[in-house]
Formats: C-alpha cells, structure tokens, sequence
C-alpha cells in the first residue's frame, strides 16, 4: 500500500540536503480542514510528511504493520488515523487495499503530455458548468485559479450548488452572504452539503460560523486566530443574543 502527500511540492525545503527537511507552514494552524481532524490524524500527518522526506518522489509505503513498526504505533492506531488523511485529500493512495483506504487517489507516475491536455480540457468543461451554476459571478480569474487547484467533483459541487441557491443564507439580503466563488472553493463549500442533499446546520460548517458572525456584528475571520476559537466565540455571541 502506498501513499504520496497532496502538494508534496509545496512541503520541499533544502531538498537537495541530507538529512532532508520538509517545510510546516504557519497557515496549517488555521487550516479548518486539518484542525477538524481527529487528534491521532493531526498527529500522525508531520510524522507521514518526514517519511515522505526520505524518498525523492515523496511515495511511502503505508501498510499498516510496517507504519506501526517505524512509528512504534499499535496498528489499529495507524488505520484510524490515516483514513480521515486520505479521506480529507491530504494524502492519496497510489496503491492499497480499499478497505482500509476509503478511496483510490491519483497515481503517482508522471502524467503524460496527453493526459495533461485530457485534465485542462476536462477542468475547463467542469469549470464552465461550476461558473454557470455559482449565483454570484465576480472575481472569474481567481475562480479559475482556485477551481484548477482543487479540481472539485463537479457532481457533488453542482448538487451542492442546487441546495445552497435555495437556502436562507445565499437567498437573504439579495444574495449578500454568498461568498465570491473562488472563496467558495477554497472553503470546500461543496462539503457544506451532507450525503443525502440536505443543508447542515449554520454552526456545522465555516461558511454557516462566517456568515452568522456577520449577522452578530462581529469582526470577520481574519485568520490571526485558530478557526475553532473563533468559532467558540461565534457560538457564544449567538447564544447570548438568543436569551
């Protein structure tokens, strides 16, 4: 079973050193998508990114028992923290068992020139159906810059989409709280949608937490504190203002 970091790129630092080094940025802090892992995950990611180091392609070899040996882990302790990984896209499975990986990810041979030309033409398409459907159309080069980084899945963006433009939030105010669409996809708005279509509840999600803050009045997330503080905070001022 093997495994490469998402924006394994991203993470070099003195990569022609030995030992190698990887790089942490600050902004991981208030990444909400990693802070909402469990803990085990949140650990056991830096630990994954210094194996990676050690090879030049980034690949790992992520079988459970081997994990639990180099990281003197229990290996049950291993699976469960290394599904919510894959399953968050920070980590892919280039090769491994699916019942132990919630899914298969990217292969991790270089892409030819043909299939380079295959993705842009796909995301071009993906990226026109996203645009049409998006209610607030600003901003369209940044939408395109943040739509090809994350290459969402554009069934579960336009289903998304579908519930979102008919909620209270995005239909109030002439359409006042809906976020430019390149924020949108860098929140992973898409994921503010459960399985079965229906919208979660406003303090569920970052842009439900955004958006009642500014109906409170309060300062916008700034980033200079950890989302879940700011969410505490959120949540008491609804509360005090619902008494």
């Amino acid at each position: 079973m093997l495994i490469v970091p998402n924006n394994w790129a991203d993470l070099q630092h003195y990569k022609d050193r030995n030992p190698p080094w990887i790089k942490l940025h600050k902004k991981l802090l208030d990444n909400f998508e990693f802070q909402s892992l469990p803990v085990a995950s949140r650990a056991l990611a830096p630990m994954l990114w210094l194996l990676a180091s050690e090879h030049e392609n980034g690949v790992i070899d992520a079988t459970p028992e081997k994990l639990a040996f180099r990281l003197r882990m229990k290996e049950s302790e291993v699976k469960d923290a290394l599904k919510p990984l894959i399953d968050k896209d920070f980590f892919s499975a280039v090769q491994g068992d699916s019942s132990v990986l919630a899914k298969v990810g990217r292969d991790a041979r270089p892409e030819t020139e043909a299939e380079k030309r295959e993705k842009r033409d796909r995301l071009a398409r993906d990226f026109e159906k996203f645009y049409a459907a998006y209610p607030k159309k600003k901003a369209k080069p940044d939408a395109i810059k943040a739509f090809e980084k994350h290459d969402p899945p554009i069934d579960q963006v336009l289903a998304a989409l579908k519930v979102l433009c008919a909620s209270d939030d995005w239909t109030k105010e002439g359409g006042r709280y809906i976020p430019y669409p390149a924020s949108w996809l860098d929140d992973h708005g898409w994921n503010d949608i459960g399985p079965v279509g229906t919208a979660p509840e406003w303090h569920e999600t970052k842009t439900g937490i955004e958006t009642r803050a500014a109906e409170l009045g309060l300062p916008a997330y700034d980033g200079l504190e950890q989302f879940p503080d700011y969410k505490r905070r959120v949540m008491a001022a609804h509360q005090q203002g619902a008494h």
